[in-house]
Formats: structure tokens, sequence, C-alpha cells
């Protein structure tokens, strides 16, 4: 995909986002500390080279899943 050039002149690996969840987290099959890598920044509308950790410090809680993906559908205007 990175060596697939489109005609904004960006890869194709650049004009997608490839989302991968893991399916458990804490190995309790819990959504807490569930893992996602993205791939790609949709056009660059997704930051990318970062290591994002939404657990809150003080109750040990994460961000819920479904609002990762709701900023995602928001960014593609769905």
């Amino acid at each position: 995909m990175e060596a697939t050039k489109e005609s904004n002149g960006l890869s194709m690996l650049d004009n997608s986002l490839v989302v991968v969840v893991g399916n458990d987290g804490s190995s309790t099959h819990s959504k807490d500390d569930m893992g996602m890598i993205t791939f790609g920044s949709l056009g660059g509308l997704v930051k990318t080279g970062n290591y994002i950790n939404y657990k809150n410090a003080s109750s040990g809680v994460g961000r819920p899943l479904n609002s990762v993906y709701t900023t995602l559908l928001n960014l593609l205007k769905i």
C-alpha cells in the first residue's frame, strides 16, 4: 500500500486507515486495557507516530472503545 501512489500524490496507505483491536483486555475479556493499533493517516486526518494511553490515572478506567470509533466516523463525516 505504501508503494502505490494515488492521484493526490499520497500513498494508498496514507489515504487509508487500518484499525486493529485486541478483543480482550487484561487477559480477562474485559473492556479495559484493550490494545489498538492503526496504520495509515486517513489522508492526513489522523496524526501518526504516537503512543496514547487513554487510561485515567486516578480512576484506572480507560476511554470506551465506542468513543474511539465515533471519533473515527466523525473524521469521515459519517
